[in-house]
């Protein structure tokens, strides 16, 4: 019996434990199809009048075409792991900052898909039933214009919440708001900046809150702000494994198509003018004797910018 006894109490100890590491355990639900899932939660009740629905945008609401990486979160957060690496005492949000703009003007010369072709007739149906739904994305400002340009594009209008918004966060941190369309920014957790919005009135407190994003920690951040704020608010995981399944990230690929579109966009002027402006992009220019099987358009881009290579 006292072995028994010791016994419960080691299995009590080990829950503490768990609960203070994760004091809000859940388990999401999973779909590769954001638009059919959300529509049968409306239809079996799940979601109704006191509902929050969150998408995350990239490769949950929008993607790239299979294969394309330009567009593609994973190649943006490869170039800047690359150039965290060649420039160690640099901050990540100042790299953010300078590779931002280049990458804004891919997004909008590239072509963007949705994941579920029914999400623009599933997003208007759930709106006109009262159902609150919104998409928030990492992305920060200076991709605004190409983000919304995108959604746009294909069909995408999420609740209104009125004209463009700076929320101030804490530490002298912000994050912008426009028409549903949330850009938290690299740096900013999802389930903050999700409290701001309510706390700002920009959103009503819902009854129930169902973020589906393709990334865990969203999901992790997004549970513990709304347990901390009010245990009442019921919390629905679901993980978009959209990905899964799909051409895995190349990262060789990823830069040959970035210095195949520099190529083939350098008669633009609008192109031109930013490039011989912008400074990440005549640095990775400069290191494009690297990239595999890129010579001639390598060659071609340093000449047509009096660039030198990097040795």
């Amino acid at each position: 019996m006292l072995k028994i006894n010791k016994f419960i109490r080691w299995l009590v100890a080990i829950w503490f434990m768990a609960l203070i590491i994760n004091p809000y355990p859940t388990s999401a639900a999973t779909t590769s199809q954001p638009g059919l899932f959300l529509q049968q939660k409306f239809n079996d009740g799940t979601l109704n009048n006191q509902s929050l629905v969150i998408l995350d945008l990239d490769d949950t609401t929008i993607t790239t075409p299979e294969g394309q990486w330009l567009g593609r979160s994973e190649m943006f957060y490869y170039l800047v792991d690359r150039e965290m690496q060649r420039n160690p005492d640099r901050t990540r949000q100042d790299i953010v900052d300078e590779i931002d703009p280049l990458l804004t003007m891919v997004y909008g010369k590239v072509p963007v898909q949705l994941t579920d072709e029914t999400l623009p007739d599933t997003i208007n149906h759930l709106i006109s039933k009262g159902v609150t739904v919104i998409g928030m994305t990492a992305r920060g400002l200076p991709v605004a214009d190409a983000t919304r340009w995108q959604l746009k594009e294909v069909g995408i209008t999420f609740s209104d919440t009125g004209a463009e918004q700076f929320i101030a966060l804490s530490g002298g941190r912000q994050f912008v708001v426009e028409h549903g369309v949330v850009l938290a920014g690299q740096g900013n957790r999802k389930g903050e900046v999700l409290i701001a919005l309510i706390e700002n009135k920009l959103l009503p407190k819902p009854g129930q809150v169902m973020l589906v994003d393709d990334h865990d920690r969203h999901l992790d951040s997004v549970q513990q702000a709304v347990m901390s704020f009010d245990s009442d608010i019921s919390y629905v995981p679901v993980l978009c494994t959209y990905l899964k399944g799909k051409k895995r990230f190349d990262s060789v690929e990823s830069e040959q198509q970035l210095l195949d579109f520099l190529y083939q966009w350098r008669n633009d002027r609008t192109v031109s003018n930013f490039v011989e402006q912008d400074a990440y992009s005549q640095g990775f220019i400069a290191r494009c004797k690297a990239i595999p099987a890129r010579e001639k358009y390598c060659d071609a881009l340093l000449q047509y910018y009096g660039i030198l290579p990097e040795s």
